[in-house]
């Protein structure tokens, strides 16, 4: 499973957990992403319109899929959150029936990550509560890092012997003129090997410049493919 694989479960060789998040709407890219050859895992909003038929499609093709629960973020237009997400003032009550129904929508999920939640992540009790309903399903908790402040996660999920991790690296779409590699920087490095991210830019309907009948974005990936493979050849991947 590849949890295992983000966890360091496997140390013969260095490996790199990828999560997507965000699918279940009517975003663009979704057959593109699945018809990638790699055991990528999928952040399935539950209570979006397609969130169940995208992530049937996703097992069929032998994907991962977590649950991609919304939280309560500080100074966060409530829009974005979707129809429904768990807030920092959310009993325990609230937070189960909001857990068992994601998790009847989603029941090929084997985990769950936070979408947002600055606020309501912050909260002891709120993540002791939907660790507590992730314990009984048998599912692992990863820790999206929605801030560069101390989460309280990894220390709540140790002491309830919660499988869990977090993410490391977050790849964001943005305008070019932005950086969109954001490390976690509060915490020292796991180890002092070299990771090398490849990004073949633009892709889905931001196609990038045109000529002819070629596109910047196809263009990219054609480039970045052939790069990969080349790394991957010297031993590098």
């Amino acid at each position: 499973m590849y949890f295992g694989v983000a966890n360091g479960i496997y140390s013969s060789k260095k490996r790199v957990a990828i999560v997507i998040d965000d699918f279940g709407g009517r975003a663009g890219g979704i057959e593109e992403m699945m018809a990638l050859p790699y055991p990528l895992t999928f952040a399935m909003m539950p209570f979006e319109e397609f969130s169940y038929q995208q992530a049937e499609q996703a097992k069929k093709k032998g994907f991962e899929i977590i649950v991609h629960m919304p939280f309560e973020a500080v100074n966060a237009n409530p829009r974005w959150y979707g129809k429904k997400y768990i807030s920092a003032a959310a009993t325990p009550a609230e937070i189960k029936k909001l857990m068992n129904e994601a998790f009847q929508i989603l029941p090929m999920a084997v985990g769950l990550s936070n979408h947002m939640g600055s606020k309501a992540t912050a909260a002891p009790k709120i993540l002791e509560a939907v660790f507590k309903e992730l314990q009984q399903k048998n599912c692992f908790y990863l820790d999206s890092r929605t801030t560069l402040t101390a989460s309280p996660a990894s220390t709540i999920a140790t002491g309830l012997n919660l499988p869990h991790t977090e993410r490391d690296v977050f790849f964001r779409l943005v305008p070019l003129s932005k950086f969109v590699f954001t490390p976690v920087t509060n915490r020292p490095s796991r180890n002092k090997n070299v990771v090398i991210g490849i990004d073949p830019g633009h892709g889905g309907i931001d196609s990038g410049t045109k000529s002819g009948d070629m596109l910047e974005k196809d263009l990219n990936l054609r480039f970045s493919k052939t790069l990969a493979a080349g790394l991957k050849k010297e031993g590098i991947g």
